[in-house]
């Protein structure tokens, strides 16, 4: 075995300057998201359905896209409270007021199961010690894959999803949906809590602006004679959304509607898209979620079209998550 000093002369330390410290809780909202390896940038490839019910919800076929401007206030009025930032004493709050984890230069973001990761470690995290200032944590809960099964019996099922609840991508042989991610209220004598919020993740690099294009329309555009015309015209085409637009908006749709839950984001760490079903109801069979749909795209890199806004992801979902706790909660 070596010894200390024999290790400790084989690592290069000539870029050895000590970097800045992390961002803390609260100002972790005002920095984009780190830098990770990513695989190819070019690796895109087309997705099918993951079930058979997935495949055969009626998604949405057309967006109105809307600026996040709201959520980025929600998450600003949060941030800078006194609530936020000091306890009942005065005393700078420790929660929200610690430093985040560092950028490791380590972790991959190479797969969905990488993109999970590394959304707990540097937005579940920070956007929780936000969400438990303000709504004690008995009202809600944080599920990850959870079918409706165990939702339903609460915490004496966790646990209990095993590998062939897994045979396929989000449906168990059960029939039972699997979620990847959903904000709820705590199951009560076996009645499942209400649903707040549900992220659905995906791989880097899947999500394609172009898919989604031709079912785009902003809020302006849907008031224009033009726009008109084309909504209409596009609630009576089967096509508006292509490749993987048309799989992630069924499952987003299909999850939705069986958990009567208008909140719905796809998040794959370059893109964060926040899905309003605001025409869902009881009166709708599960899988349809209405003709259109409200959406707020997101993301930090280059220009890639008109309804895809450039800003900081971390702070829309957490204005996001707000607004869907102040819609569930009255408050």
């Amino acid at each position: 075995m070596a010894s200390t000093s024999e290790l400790g002369s084989k690592i290069d330390r000539s870029y050895s300057v000590t970097p800045p410290p992390p961002p803390t809780v609260i100002e972790c909202f005002q920095k984009k998201l780190p830098k990770l390896k990513c695989g190819n940038k070019n690796n895109y490839r087309g997705v099918g359905a993951s079930s058979t019910t997935t495949n055969n919800a009626n998604p949405p076929n057309v967006l109105i896209c809307e600026s996040c401007q709201a959520y980025k206030e929600l998450a600003d009025h949060a941030l800078e409270s006194r609530r936020i930032c000091r306890d009942s004493s005065g005393n700078l709050r420790v929660a929200t007021n610690r430093h985040m984890a560092s950028e490791f230069k380590s972790l991959d973001l190479l797969s969905e199961e990488d993109v999970v990761s590394a959304f707990n470690l540097y937005m579940l995290a920070p956007m929780m010690e936000i969400l438990k200032v303000l709504y004690p944590e008995a009202m809600w809960r944080v599920s990850s894959e959870c079918t409706d099964a165990r939702l339903k019996k609460g915490d004496s099922a966790k646990g209990k999803d095993n590998d062939k609840n897994k045979a396929t991508a989000k449906e168990d042989l059960t029939g039972n949906l699997r979620y990847d991610m959903i904000f709820h209220q705590p199951a009560v004598n076996g009645e499942q809590g209400a649903t707040i919020a549900i992220i659905e993740f995906k791989k880097p690099d899947q999500i394609r602006y172009g898919d989604f294009q031709e079912a785009l329309m902003s809020a302006e555009e849907t008031k224009t004679s033009g726009g008109k015309m084309k909504k209409k015209k596009l609630k009576f085409e089967d096509n508006a959304l292509h490749g993987n637009a048309d799989s992630y908006t069924k499952q987003v749709c299909k999850y939705a509607s069986s958990r009567k839950c208008r909140h719905a984001a796809l998040f794959n760490w370059d893109h964060l898209l926040i899905y309003d079903f605001f025409e869902l109801g009881n009166f709708r069979p599960i899988g349809t979620a209405g003709e259109e749909a409200k959406l707020v795209w997101v993301h930090e890199g280059a220009e890639i079209g008109q309804h895809a806004q450039i800003g900081l992801i971390r702070k829309a979902m957490l204005g996001w998550l707000l607004n869907a706790f102040k819609d569930h909660f009255g408050w």
